[in-house]
């Protein structure tokens, strides 16, 4: 563990926002300290654990290394809503509904790079819609079967600090960072190397946990998206957008999104309730009771950000 300053102005000052330790994979009960820079508003964990301790912290169970990874439990009472829903799709007499066909891009041509890349989804989903893209894949996961998802992706498995030695810098017209940024050391130096293998006017979109979320300011240590200790950064869009600035990005557009499973894993953390997997029945209640009181206002767990490298 060590203190270290504010990863976007290099403040030293901070105020403590709380203490937790891992609640999604439970590796142990080692307790850790969240911070918020008193300067900026920058949230981290300090003291921070570096690689190697954290390594024990991602197990080969853990799900975004695993090719196939379901989220919901099947019980009894979701087998059944299913059982009912293909009787009434398929009763004689009653239309189907069709599903709708994914627009599948044969026009452009990009190269595109999913730093933490993980399991592979995000790259075969780009695969499927555009067929004519190169995608390369990075992750410092274990993970070796990803590799061989696809023969036209190339993925690398490597460490943070090796992107310059795998890529040639000015090479990529989008880079996509999907739920990473909040894991690295150094979020400044892994952003500014990234940029650098970006093309003139080229592109990167961010999507990481948010911590002005509402649901953070109601669940506290029990906001499902902390994850400590594996998330080392947590962002606001205020940050983000700073720390965008700060590597040589211009933010073009920014959002919150977000879903009622979150909503669902943090009450269980807050009532201590052990499940691997989320209960069907209660997510339809969550979701339709966010819709209620404002999907959009409630569902603001993730930022996601598109912003441009500043010739």
């Amino acid at each position: 563990m060590r203190y270290i300053p504010c990863a976007i102005c290099g403040s030293i000052r901070s105020k403590k926002i709380l203490t937790s330790y891992d609640k999604h994979l439970r590796v142990d009960t080692t307790r850790f300290t969240l911070v918020r820079c008193a300067d900026c508003d920058l949230a981290y964990l300090n003291p921070q654990p570096t690689m190697e301790e954290l390594a024990k912290y991602y197990p080969p169970q853990y799900p975004p290394y695993q090719i196939h990874y379901d989220v919901l439990e099947r019980n009894y009472l979701y087998n059944l809503l299913k059982k009912i829903k293909r009787l009434i799709y398929h009763h004689p007499g009653t239309a189907t509904i069709q599903p709708v066909k994914k627009s599948i891009d044969t026009k452009t041509h990009l190269k595109v790079l999913d730093f933490g890349c993980g399991r592979g989804s995000f790259l075969l989903s780009l695969r499927e819609e555009h067929p004519l893209w190169d995608l390369y894949g990075f992750d410092i996961g274990t993970n070796k079967k990803v590799q061989n998802i696809d023969s036209s992706i190339v993925i690398s498995i490597d460490t943070p600090d090796s992107l310059p030695a795998n890529f040639e810098k000015k090479s990529f017209d989008r880079i996509y960072m999907n739920d990473v940024l909040e894991h690295v050391n150094d979020p400044i130096l892994i952003l500014q190397n990234l940029v650098a293998l970006l093309k003139p006017n080229g592109n990167i979109i961010i999507e990481t946990p948010n911590i002005d979320s509402i649901k953070f300011r109601i669940f506290r240590s029990n906001f499902y998206s902390l994850e400590i200790p594996r998330h080392l950064y947590h962002f606001s869009p205020t940050t983000l957008t700073a720390l965008c600035a700060k590597c040589g990005l211009s933010v073009e557009n920014i959002k919150c999104v977000g879903s009622a499973k979150g909503t669902v894993r943090s009450l269980y953390y807050a009532l201590r309730i052990r499940k691997e997997k989320i209960d069907p029945t209660l997510l339809f209640v969550i979701a339709r009771l966010t819709k209620l009181f404002g999907e959009k206002r409630i569902n603001d767990d993730s930022i996601i950000v598109q912003a441009r490298k500043v010739s």
